[in-house]
């Protein structure tokens, strides 16, 4: 699934479940964002060596985001902030175990334009 921002690109990172098993959770999925939460200074472009921000949350059982932390940073403190602090805004569905909604993980990658 990609989410283009507009100052940058978010892809969600996931592994499919098998579904027939009725005590397979399934993944939460992105319900919601809010338009342009990405921000960040130009210059905080210059100071990133990688051209993205990789995230791993924790989604509640009520679908908001309650855990941000980086996997992979892009060498600028300031987007990886930036990515973080966007990601906490976002709303889920929440993910199913057994037909009821459960706290589950998930992963993300942002990545950043060219300098």
């Amino acid at each position: 699934m990609n989410f283009l921002l507009l100052v940058g690109t978010i892809v969600s990172v996931g592994i499919a479940q098998p579904q027939n098993d009725p005590g397979t959770i399934t993944p939460p999925v992105l319900a919601s964002q809010p338009d342009n939460c990405l921000s960040y200074s130009p210059e905080a472009l210059t100071k990133a060596v990688a051209d993205r921000t990789v995230l791993a949350y924790q989604v509640s059982a009520d679908g908001t985001v309650v855990e941000v932390i980086v996997a992979a940073s892009s060498g600028s403190s300031d987007l990886d902030q930036a990515a973080a602090s966007c990601v906490r805004q976002w709303h889920f569905q929440p993910a199913m175990k057994y037909g009821v909604a459960v706290a589950a993980n998930g992963g993300v990658a942002i990545a950043w334009p060219k300098k």
